[in-house]
């Protein structure tokens, strides 16, 4: 349940479409990374983040890959439809496993 004092309209906000990656860099340590210094965010890269980890900190990896989870088609009478792919069914529930698929996915849309 979302609390009462949290409203999802603060969350909103305009992103324009040149300002999402839709590559990694090749060179991914030169990926821009915002950092929170106490008093407030600044711009560096990846490659500069042991400078701002405390001693004995613990870093936890996030391997997830996006997927187009979006599907976009129009109808022969103009009408447009979205499809929402929520969850992997078959071959199975696990997403490594749907990744690893060469040839048909099951998933559960909206």
């Amino acid at each position: 349940m979302i609390p009462a004092d949290i409203h999802m309209r603060d969350y909103q906000y305009n992103l324009p479409e040149d300002r999402i990656a839709q590559y990694p860099l090749e060179h991914r340590d030169q990926s821009k990374l915002l950092v929170y210094d106490g008093h407030g965010i600044k711009d560096s890269i990846f490659v500069n983040l042991s400078k701002y980890l405390p001693a004995h900190a613990h870093i936890v990896f996030n391997n997830t890959k996006v997927i187009p989870a979006r599907l976009l088609f129009t109808k022969s009478t103009g009408a447009l439809i979205e499809v929402f792919l929520l969850e992997p069914l078959q071959p199975s529930a696990h997403m490594e496993h749907i990744f690893e698929a060469k040839h048909t996915c099951t998933w559960k849309c909206t």
